[in-house]
C-alpha cells in the first residue's frame, strides 16, 4: 500500500498534512462526509493547532501512545502523528467515531498501520 502526504493547513506553529491513499477511507473523504457542524468544530481544532501549537486541553487533543495522538470532538476521533523527517509536521491519518473511552484494539492497530504508512509516504507540497 502506498500513499502521499498532502498539505491541508500551514500555520506559524505546525504544517498539517493528510495521508492520501486514493480511496474513500482517506481523511478528506471522511471529513467531507461529516455533518457541517462537525466539520466546523474539527476545522477549528486544526486551525488552532496550526496557528498556536498543540492544544493543551486533554478533552480536545491527547497522546494515545508514542508517535500517536488524537484530536477529539465529541465522539469524532482523528488519529495523527508527527513526521520524523520533517520538523513541525503533523499528519492526519483518518476519521472515526469512538463511543467508548478506551481504544478498541482494531482502531489502534489501524492507526499504527496508517502512522507507519505516513512515515514512508512522499510529501506533495
Amino acid at each position: 500500500m502506498s500513499g502521499a502526504l498532502k498539505r491541508l493547513l500551514a500555520g506559524p506553529e505546525w504544517e498539517i498534512f493528510w495521508l492520501d491513499r486514493g480511496r474513500s477511507i482517506d481523511f478528506v473523504a471522511q471529513f467531507s462526509s461529516l455533518e457541517k457542524a462537525d466539520q466546523r468544530k474539527v476545522w477549528a481544532l486544526l486551525e488552532t493547532t496550526a496557528k498556536q501549537g498543540f492544544i493543551p486541553n486533554g478533552q480536545k487533543f491527547k497522546k494515545i501512545e508514542p508517535g500517536l495522538w488524537e484530536f477529539k470532538s465529541f465522539q469524532l476521533r482523528i488519529p495523527c502523528t508527527t513526521h520524523p523527517a520533517r520538523p513541525r509536521c503533523l499528519v492526519l491519518l483518518h476519521v472515526f467515531r469512538k463511543k467508548q473511552d478506551d481504544w478498541k484494539r482494531s482502531d489502534l492497530d489501524r492507526a499504527k498501520a496508517d502512522r507507519d504508512l505516513a512515515w514512508s509516504a512522499d510529501f506533495e507540497d
